[in-house]
């Protein structure tokens, strides 16, 4: 059983840890943040029509709209998980009281081979189960079982022409897709904790394999709870959304979600990671409860 059971007390347990840290946690939050999602931020914000409404001013833009993607894969494939180690390793030490330092967000690549390869190693596996998680759905489509939703994980765009014949198909595959993407987020949630793991045992020869067996370990029966953490988060996110995007959008009279998104990411995110990290430690502690 785990010491904190319920995410209210995870939360208020996060927020202590936070107090006089916030500064350096935000400090994270934004290094982080342009390393792994400005870019593509950027990418969202330039609308192809901006600036100057000719066609050459618009494929310009476009083309250099299409080399800011390529960086930001670049950046992705490159540096996200030793980024994300170094946002691992600065939540830990602030989460059990050790010293940390402002410099803990680059200390992933000091590990960098390993950090790289885990990174892969987990990207590759996120595409498995998502191509065999949305295979059925994927079929379906292909056979025309459903002409009234076109299939995209994530999203979906729907046929303007929607006879009364389609609406079964339509709501069958709505409810599939949401099924199988809650079972694609309880499948690749248990891998969620073997970056922290990673960081735990860095310096000793445990493998990647062994990390994402002992974080399938740790996250066995806490699907719920992870999942349950993960929404309060976003429903805190999109409300901090609105009221930065309402306030800029005053000051500014242009409306600026945009800008309203990468703010609240940037406050929500140590608040998450403290959070989370404080879920790892407390699963930690009930993993090596139960060996004994």
């Amino acid at each position: 059983m785990l010491l904190i059971e319920n995410n209210k007390d995870l939360r208020k347990s996060a927020r202590e840890v936070l107090k006089s840290k916030w500064i350096p946690a935000i400090y994270v939050s934004i290094i982080s943040f342009i390393f792994l999602n400005l870019l593509s931020e950027i990418n969202l914000m330039i609308p192809t029509s901006s600036i100057l409404n000719t066609y050459d001013t618009k494929f310009l833009i476009k083309i250099n709209l299409s080399i800011l993607s390529v960086i930001s894969l670049f950046v992705n494939i490159f540096f996200e998980y030793p980024v994300l180690y170094g946002v691992v390793e600065f939540f830990l030490n602030i989460v059990r009281k050790d010293l940390f330092s402002y410099f803990d967000i680059f200390k992933g690549f000091k590990h960098y081979k390993k950090c790289f390869l885990f990174g892969i190693f987990i990207k590759i596996i996120g595409l498995f189960w998502s191509a065999i998680v949305y295979f059925p759905m994927i079929l379906l489509n292909y056979l025309g079982f459903s002409s009234a939703v076109i299939f995209d994980p994530g999203s979906f765009s729907f046929n303007a022409n929607i006879g009364a014949s389609n609406v079964v198909n339509m709501v069958i595959s709505m409810i599939l897709t949401i099924a199988l993407n809650f079972l694609l987020i309880i499948i690749l949630s248990r891998y969620m904790f073997a970056i922290y793991i990673l960081r735990d045992n860095i310096n000793s020869n445990m493998t990647i394999f062994e990390c994402i067996k002992i974080s399938k370990r740790l996250m066995r029966g806490k699907y719920l709870k992870y999942i349950r953490l993960q929404i309060s988060f976003l429903i805190r996110t999109g409300i901090l959304i609105y009221i930065i995007s309402a306030i800029i959008t005053i000051i500014t009279h242009r409306l600026q979600i945009s800008v309203g998104t990468i703010a609240a990411a940037i406050i929500i995110m140590p608040y998450f990671r403290a959070s989370f990290s404080i879920f790892y430690d407390e699963s930690l502690k009930e993993y090596f409860l139960n060996e004994k």
